[in-house]
């Protein structure tokens, strides 16, 4: 089972390693985790890709509400922040 502060302590240096110049490529299928730590994303669905771009372009409530074929709603926090949550 994954442990959340270990999580987080994976991403924080994956941003550190982006911040020095290095390009860093991670898999997750977490939109939450992408948009948070991600500056670009490949949507992947049924063995293709089906969009690549900067995130908070391709990670949208109905992109992933098709990737998904679920609802999917979007929670927006005062500071701006979007979270994406099972419909």
């Amino acid at each position: 089972m994954p442990r959340p502060g270990r999580q987080g302590k994976v991403m924080r240096q994956i941003r550190t390693l982006t911040g020095e110049g290095l390009g860093v490529l991670f898999t997750s299928h977490d939109p939450n985790q992408a948009l948070r730590y991600a500056d670009r994303v490949a949507l992947l669905g049924e063995g293709r890709i089906l969009s690549v771009g900067p995130t908070k372009d391709i990670l949208t409530r109905d992109a992933l509400a098709t990737l998904y074929k679920a609802g999917v709603d979007v929670l927006t926090a005062p500071d701006g922040r979007v979270a994406f949550l099972p419909d």
